[in-house]
């Protein structure tokens, strides 16, 4: 078992197209959710680049979990449609954590992150449904 992860992790070996997904991805997504906030009459992101101390304190629990469910879904699939690499989805952790830094929410406002988890359950559900095998 510890061979085969180990082996996973020497992966790097896959399209071109899965790196720029999973590093630009992520940065498209949080564009998005700001561009939806904003027309919606929400404020604009901060930009200016800060660690934000941690998001979880102001942000409401369904959104967190439906990221959380929606990051599952996705990163499972994208380690699966690269061939079992682990650093694909290593990156687009990295690349969605680095997103959410450098476009960092508001201090009191909570609904660019709400877009950002709906728009990546869509990923997540879109992903799923074209897995799906016809019987």
């Amino acid at each position: 078992m510890a061979t085969k992860v180990l082996s996973s992790l020497t992966r790097w070996r896959f399209g071109v197209g899965w790196y720029v997904l999973a590093l630009l991805g992520p940065i498209g997504l949080t564009l998005a959710a700001f561009g939806l906030n904003a027309l919606l009459g929400g404020s604009g992101p901060t930009l200016v680049w800060r660690a934000p101390p941690s998001p979880l304190p102001g942000l409401p629990f369904p959104a967190l979990a439906v990221f959380a469910l929606a990051a599952i879904v996705v990163l499972r699939c994208f380690f699966q449609r690269t061939g079992g690499s682990l650093p694909a989805p290593l990156l687009l952790i990295g690349a969605t954590g680095l997103s959410q830094m450098l476009l960092p929410l508001p201090p009191s406002d909570s609904r660019p992150f709400e877009l950002f988890a709906g728009l990546l359950a869509l990923v997540a559900i879109a992903l799923v449904v074209s897995q799906r095998r016809p019987e």
